[in-house]
């Protein structure tokens, strides 16, 4: 193996290209919904900033942890004009982690050879589930959670060995807890491990910090986290197994039964291999809270990676006949990871793509006088063209382009306003907006607009809309009549 004096030096070089590869996103402009509330809804300047980030649910759950370090960055001068000031704890976040998980093979598995961390650590680094954290501002939860949690383990784990009580490492697992509900997994690993070595005392600590986050949860946020989206039922626990394993093995979208095989196959054998060590478990209660919470998305591997690769080194360390199954493991890894063939290229494109949008529109807006009103009206033919301000949802995506812009221009009110129409361009008439013939579905209703057809055309007058009078505007994506388009 890699000689002691260069493993240093090789870790460095991985950090170095890690954030070479992240360094373009990270000037980005939000480019997603709940990336824009986590900053607007954490800003000093609301009056409720701080009973959001203590006492209040944020999204799918309570995590005032990561609703914090949005308010300590705008405490701190972070400024959403250079958003690197919001997205540096991002990276330097996945950076500790890469640096943390050496540490936590070597407290995990002592005896096995130093070699062991260093591999883990380099695995992890090259592993690509980070592409789906470090680039979206608003999934700071899960970093958060990895690096608090892997904390939690590597100082709970020896004291629970040694017959003391885990102190720090229930705090730092309270800290995950709070982070993002993936931190239950840290509790199972603590509570096993305190089994395992018949230490039951050491469960009070652990026991405390868990009731505590689940009692904070339950009576702020109404729940103990998660996004109940889908009927609980066995069909639906199937297909987040079989979703979550697919993804975790590497295979491509609708593999092949033959691939489906042989990557359970693989994964039967590390399992065998590493039963013994306390990542396996780790891994496999991971799986468990996916169908415990009933829900699956890519994001949610991130947290999985660091038992993966914590179980894949000490595979190795076992001998020739994990040599196999180890290998293939790590042909996945390299042939996703975004070190090797960059981030993905596709939500690049995307972000760059509604990253320019949103500056082109703060250009337009910055002529504008303050306390103006404007509407923004992303406007398209059909809902898959490349409308790069389009969302899944509609009515809930395109929230993020007028938060977005009231970052940027805190002095104006920016509402969302939301057409399917033709691309012909609309006229103003008298206060109102006429639209052609060919509207199609109305998805977001203005307050204090009125929306009438007269003979074969739609118009949507303003006459009730608030705000003074030659400050209302209308502002269209892509651009009609110059983007910017007064109303009355």
């Amino acid at each position: 193996m890699v000689g002691a004096r260069l493993r240093p030096l090789i870790v460095l070089v991985l950090l170095s290209v890690t954030a070479m590869r992240a360094w373009p996103t990270l000037g980005l402009l939000p480019t997603d919904t709940d990336c824009s509330l986590w900053l607007l809804r954490s800003r000093p300047s609301n009056p409720h900033a701080l009973h959001w980030v203590f006492d209040d649910a944020h999204f799918a759950g309570y995590r005032p942890v990561a609703a914090f370090t949005y308010w300590a960055e705008w405490m701190l001068g972070a400024d959403p004009t250079r958003m690197l000031s919001f997205r540096w704890l991002d990276l330097a976040l996945h950076l500790l982690a890469v640096v943390l998980v050496p540490w936590l093979f070597r407290v995990l598995h002592p005896r096995s050879p130093p070699w062991g961390g260093f591999l883990a650590g380099l695995l992890f680094a090259f592993h690509p589930s980070w592409q789906d954290i470090v680039p979206w501002l608003s999934r700071r939860s899960y970093g958060l959670c990895v690096v608090l949690g892997i904390l939690a383990v590597g100082t709970g784990v020896p004291a629970i060995r040694k017959g003391r009580m885990p102190v720090a490492g229930s705090l730092f697992l309270l800290a995950s807890l709070l982070s993002n509900e993936m931190g239950y997994v840290v509790a199972g690993v603590l509570g096993l491990e305190a089994l395992r070595v018949r230490r039951v005392r050491a469960l009070a600590p652990v026991g405390a910090s868990l009731g505590i986050a689940i009692l904070g949860k339950a009576a702020i946020a109404g729940n103990v986290g998660g996004y109940e989206r889908h009927v609980r039922s066995l069909a639906r626990a199937g297909d987040i197994v079989r979703e979550s394993i697919e993804y975790l093995c590497f295979l491509p979208s609708h593999p092949t039964v033959a691939a489906r095989l042989g990557a359970a196959a693989v994964a039967l054998i590390l399992v065998w291999m590493g039963r013994r060590s306390l990542a396996t478990w780790w891994l496999l209660a991971t799986l468990a809270l996916y169908v415990v919470s009933n829900e699956w998305f890519y994001r949610m591997a991130y947290p999985a990676a660091v038992p993966i690769c914590l179980l894949l080194a000490y595979a190795t360390t076992r001998g020739a006949l994990a040599a196999l199954p180890v290998a293939v493991a790590v042909v996945g890894i390299a042939w996703r990871s975004p070190l090797l063939w960059d981030i993905d290229r596709h939500q690049e494109k995307l972000r760059q793509r509604r990253h320019e949008e949103l500056v082109a529109m703060a250009d337009a807006l910055s002529t504008l006088p303050k306390a103006s009103t404007v509407y923004v009206v992303p406007a398209w033919s059909r809902p898959h063209d490349a409308n790069p301000l389009w969302n899944n949802s509609a009515a809930w995506g395109l929230r993020y382009v007028a938060n977005v812009e009231e970052l940027l221009r805190p002095d104006l009110t920016v509402r969302s306003f939301a057409f399917l129409m033709q691309p012909k361009a609309p006229r103003i008439e008298g206060g109102s907006v006429v639209f052609p013939p060919e509207l199609g579905v109305y998805l977001w209703p203005l307050r204090g607009s009125k929306l009438r057809r007269d003979s074969a055309e739609w118009s949507i007058s303003f006459d009730e809309l608030e705000g003074p009078t030659n400050k209302t505007w209308l502002y269209f994506v892509p651009p009609v009549a110059g983007g910017l388009v007064p109303v009355r």
